[in-house]
Formats: C-alpha cells, structure tokens, sequence
C-alpha cells in the first residue's frame, strides 16, 4: 500500500497552508494546515469536538467555500482538482463526503433504501443494469440487503448510517470522507465498515476518516492526525500518535489499554523499558513483562469509582424530583408498515438504578425505551411509570416523571437561543420561576455551555447540540432519565462529563436508563446490563456478569469492553471493567 510519510510518492490529496474562517467567524477554523495522503490510504483524523475536523473534511470535499462561503487560504488539491477554484458539479464525482448525521444525508426523494442508493447513480447517468448490480453489490457488502425494501426513515440511526455510507461508496468516488461514520453503529457493524474501507483499498479509494473510535484506528488506519484548535499537533503511524503523551491535553484521551498504563507510570508501577500499549496485543505483551508469573489477584468490581481527570459535578438536585419505578410486561410493537420491533419484552427497574440496553442495531433498543416516555404505545403487553399505565396518560403528564435524550438532538431543539431551550423543560412542568433559573443555570454549567447561552441551538455543531439536548434533560429534574446513545460523536473530555452526568444522577436517587453501542461506557458507569437482539431481550445480568456469555454477545452482535477482553487473554477469572480496576489488580502484583 502506497504512503506519503516521507516516501515522496504521489498524492491523492494535498494540502499546503490551508486557513479557513467561516462567514461568521472571527478566527479561522483551521490554521497553517499541511496534509498528504496517498492513494489508496486511510488517514484518520482525530481530535477534540470543536478541533476544526467536520471544517477539514468540508474543505476537502469542496463544501467550505463553495456552499458554506467563508474565506479560504493555502492550497487544497484533493483527486487532480484544485478545490477552491473547481466546480461543485466536478467535485463530487471524484469525492465523496458521508456527513456526521445519516438523516442529513437522505434525500427524502425516494421510498426505499434500494432507491436511496441508486440516487447518486441516476444522477450521473449510469446505465440502468450496471445501476442496479452496483447497488447490489454494495448493500452485499455492507450487509443491508435485507433492508432494501424498508423505508430509510423507519431505520434505526446505525442503519440509516449505512444506507448514508453505501449512497456515497456505491458511486466509486477517488477519495471519500467520512464523518464519524461509525458513531451509531453497533460493534460488529463498525468492524464491518473498517472492514469494508480496507478492502476497497484494493481499487485505490483514498480515504479520509474522522473517528473516536481509537482501537480500530489502530488496526485498520494507515496514518493518524491530529487536529487541536485548528491546527495539525501531530501526524504519523497509528501506534506512534495514539501513544503519545499529550494526547489527554489535546482532547484525544487514548484507548482503555494506553490511558491504564499512563495511570500505572503515574503511580509509579510501570517500568520505562516497556512501551505504552495502544492495541489489546500490546496490552497483553505489557501486562506480562510488568507481573511476570505472579498470579493477579482479583478486584473487588465496582461501577462508576474515580478515573484520573474525572470530572465533578456541583448540581442542585432536591427532593422535588422525586422517584419512579418502571415495569415493562409483555411489550410487543409493530410499526404501521407491518415489522415487528418488540416481541415480548419483560423488564423491571427498581428507582436509582443504572441500567444498559445494548445489541445490534435494529435490535429494538430505542423502541423500547420510546414506550417509557409514551412516545410509542404497545400493541400488546403493558407499561407501567410508576404505577401509570403509558396508554392511559399522555407525552406530556409523563414528562414529569421520563426525561428523554433523543438519539438526534435535532428532534427535540426549537427554542431561539440555548437557554429558552433548556428552560422549556422544567418551566412547562409548573417549576416556580426561581427553581427553573437555578435548574436552567446548573445544566448550562455542567455541559460547558455557559457561553452558547444566547446562541440559536442550530448555529452549533451537532456534538454541541448534542451537549444542549442533554441539559434540557438534566434541567427537568426528572426521576426517570433516557438516554438514547448519549456518547454518539462526543470526545475523550465530554466523555467524561457524561461519565459525571450519570454519577451525579445515580448519587441523587435517579433513574438511569441509557441505549449505546458503546460497551467501554456501559460497564463503566452502570451496574445492569439489558442485552436485546431482534426485539427480544437476550439477557439481563449485573455488569460483572454481561460479558461472559460468548454466545449472548455474538447473537446480540457486540464485543466485551477493551480491558474486559485484556482481563480474557491474560486467563483472569472475574471480568476488568474500568481503568482503576486494572490499575489496582496489575499494581498490587508489578514486578518494578
């Protein structure tokens, strides 16, 4: 595989002093940057939200200036086309950009997903035949044939986030850019897509991926760059830049295996002749030198304990949130199209629990937790929200009781600036007006968006909307919280304010109920784990116990957290959930 890392060779894409300030801007979004990439390489971006990465792949991709506007500086050449002075109609066949959000991408214009796909075909006027063993070939590839038939909009935002990815592959652009194009995507589907970019590797598509998802990155990226305030800190092999020692000042955090050896160097547990893992297999190799053949003892498992750089919380919770328990018997649901989502669920949640929905995407996770809040009512089987039936009460008596973080913050953000949002809540569930500010005040301080306070929600990024949705949540003071995949697109530093979020509720006798496909922030931060696969809950276990069922965890298409698997090859009996877990058992045995 060709690389531009010192080798020369020739470009794909090339980028020399590359400045760029929106409109509206008063500094640049990206400052002085340079950037080669080779054909046929996969270049991952990384970096903290508000980095400038979504602004690089816009310029890339030609839509920073010509739709956005703005001012652009340096050169940018991407696929033998000077960006800045070619045509948008010139652009896109040669570059294809899948946007962070699937429902921003769907044309809306056709009724299935097969349609969906063939859409940017038509466009370019390709044949009819050769259109159609395209699209077949690319819902193949990606495993969505057997969505062909659905409609884009009744997906679950994983599957969605396919159909966005196979509409832009399916047209064989030279270079593609992809925005987080994994961030909805259970674990199976993200091997799949890492799996996918590789394999067309092999006809020379060059891309350009901007990802959190830092393990993969390791394993499937060929370089890795990144990006701070606008500026290139850093650029190499994978191993090289995801070990480095400033990755947690630049907002970048590290894998599970890289930050525990950085808590163990802190600590003084760790010997300077072995290298900082970044892979499982380096983590394996490093935790052996470090204990030799002691024996490590087991830890006591515990949730949500203290994490280096956590983040604290000072939030005015009282008793006048009150509690809730739920109790969900024989759920069954159809959408009107005939598909069943939900097929006999059961499931009980006591008050102050924290509790996990996982599985694959299209599992019925998110339809689950909509019947909690009413937003959908059972076709068979029974609801109930502390004592209420959900058939029997409408959306708005069970706010006071369900908050909801919606998947998409654009479903639930109206308001004309951030603090009318976030006041909404708590005022329309009869707060005196004192208690809504205090509410109001605190949310806004606990997601950072003090700042964004009169600013129109849809003037932010959709990371930062996402941070506003949340603080409409937390400001209702409900005794039920959902949170529908809160992690999605968020970096290292929000990451840990979520981690907070959850800790300060559970610490105030909330109830937490959180979808993700994240399995690292499942068993750090909660103490059930519900798996679902193909509407039917596969099992439901303290998190000490989720991962230990191999065939629950294939069926339900997810993988054990990093250092849970770490905890596996090294043969330890009880399961490593958290970075102080592992800390404290290779510690107490470490051969310094």
């Amino acid at each position: 595989m060709p690389s531009c890392l010192g080798c020369g060779c020739d470009r794909v894409i090339r980028l020399r002093g590359v400045s760029y300030t929106y409109p509206e801007g008063e500094l640049p979004a990206l400052r002085d940057v340079g950037l080669d990439v080779a054909e046929g390489e996969i270049c991952a971006i990384v970096g903290a939200n508000g980095a400038g990465k979504s602004t690089l792949a816009q310029v890339l991709a030609g839509f920073c200036p010509h739709f956005e506007g703005g001012e652009l500086d340096g050169e940018v050449h991407v696929a033998g086309l000077d960006i800045a002075s070619s045509r948008m109609e010139d652009i896109v066949p040669r570059v294809g950009l899948v946007l962070q959000n699937p429902f921003n991408q769907i044309s809306g214009a056709r009724f299935t997903v097969r349609e969906e796909v063939a859409f940017g075909l038509e466009n370019l006027g390709v044949p009819e035949r050769e259109m159609g063993a395209r699209v077949d070939e690319m819902l193949e590839t990606l495993r969505i044939d057997h969505l062909a038939s659905r409609s884009p909009y009744e997906l679950s935002g994983g599957q969605q986030q396919l159909v966005a990815l196979a509409a832009i592959l399916v047209m064989r652009p030279r270079v593609v850019v992809l925005d987080e194009p994994t961030s909805q995507l259970d674990p199976a589907g993200t091997d799949l897509v890492f799996t996918a970019l590789r394999a067309l590797r092999d006809t020379d598509l060059t891309t350009v991926l901007i990802e959190h998802k830092l393990e993969q990155l390791e394993q499937y990226a060929d370089s890795v760059v990144v990006l701070a305030d606008g500026v290139v800190r850093a650029k190499g092999r994978p191993r090289e830049v995801l070990a480095h020692d400033e990755l947690e000042a630049w907002g970048v955090g590290g894998t599970r295996f890289s930050r525990a050896a950085r808590e163990l160097r802190t600590r003084g547990w760790w010997r300077p002749d072995v290298e900082i893992p970044v892979s499982l297999g380096d983590a394996v190799d490093a935790v052996r030198r470090l204990t030799g053949a002691a024996a490590v003892r087991p830890a006591a498992v515990e949730v949500g304990e203290p994490a280096a750089g956590e983040v604290r919380l000072d939030w005015p919770v009282t008793d006048d949130g009150g509690s809730a328990d739920l109790e969900v018997t024989g759920l069954r649901f159809r959408y009107p199209s005939g598909v069943t989502a939900l097929d006999g669920v059961d499931l009980t949640v006591a008050p102050g629990e924290r509790v996990a929905v996982i599985g694959e995407n299209g599992a019925g996770k998110t339809t689950l937790v909509k019947h909690l809040n009413g937003i959908f009512r059972p076709s068979d089987g029974q609801v109930l929200v502390g004592g209420w039936d959900t058939r029997e009460h409408s959306v708005a008596q069970l706010a006071q009781r369900v908050a909801y973080l919606f998947q998409n913050p654009a479903e639930q953000l109206f308001a004309r600036t951030v603090r009318r949002e976030v006041e909404f809540g708590p005022r329309n569930l009869g707060y005196a007006q004192e208690r809504v500010a205090e509410l109001t005040d605190a949310a806004l301080r606990a997601l950072s968006l003090t700042r964004f306070a009169d600013d129109h929600p849809y003037q932010l990024t959709q990371t930062e909307q996402k941070r506003v949705a949340l603080a409409c949540v937390l400001a209702m003071n409900t005794p039920v919280v959902i949170l529908d995949e809160p992690t999605t697109g968020q970096d290292y530093r929000t990451m840990q304010t979520l981690r907070a979020v959850v800790g300060m509720l559970a610490k105030a006798g909330r109830t937490v109920i959180a979808v993700t496909h994240d399995m690292d922030f499942a068993a750090e931060n909660f103490d059930r784990i519900v798996t679902m696969a193909r509407g039917r809950v596969l099992a439901d276990t303290p998190v000490a116990d989720a991962f230990l069922d191999d065939a629950v965890l294939r069926e339900a298409a997810v993988h054990p957290p990093q250092l849970t698997r770490l905890g596996r090859e090294l043969g330890w009996v009880r399961p490593v959930l958290t970075v102080s877990d592992l800390v404290e058992r290779v510690g107490a045995v470490a051969d310094i």
